[in-house]
């Protein structure tokens, strides 16, 4: 078998066409965002959110219990969102799949809201 040796670049260009084909699959199984030099994988069930128009966009949410509040990418509220729903309709599983997350890709902003 015959391999080619390719740029950085043209790798780079053929990851973005692979997650650009993924991302546009409104049933993926996960999405990914760059955000603060950090590669964040979005796990199914969040990838049904809607993230809004600008999914990067912070937004201030507040800890429901003492006030105190933390600056969250739009995507990341959506999830928050989920993982507060899911609490409230006792489904265990996505609450941890949710906190999962949290704890994973943004811990001090998990240690304020959700701990």
């Amino acid at each position: 078998m015959k391999t080619k040796t390719i740029t950085s670049e043209e790798f780079k260009q053929g990851v973005k066409k692979s997650l650009d084909r993924r991302m546009s699959n409104k049933d993926t199984m996960f999405q990914i965002f760059s955000y603060e030099g950090k590669i964040i994988n979005v796990p199914y069930p969040f990838t049904q959110c809607d993230f809004g128009n600008n999914p990067l966009e912070e937004i201030e949410v507040a800890n429901r219990f003492n006030g105190e509040s933390v600056k969250l990418p739009a995507f990341a509220v959506a999830i928050y969102d989920v993982i507060m729903g899911s609490e409230a309709l006792q489904d265990d599983k996505t609450m941890r799949k949710g906190l999962d997350f949290f704890i994973k890709y943004f811990p001090k902003q998990y240690m304020v809201l959700l701990d």
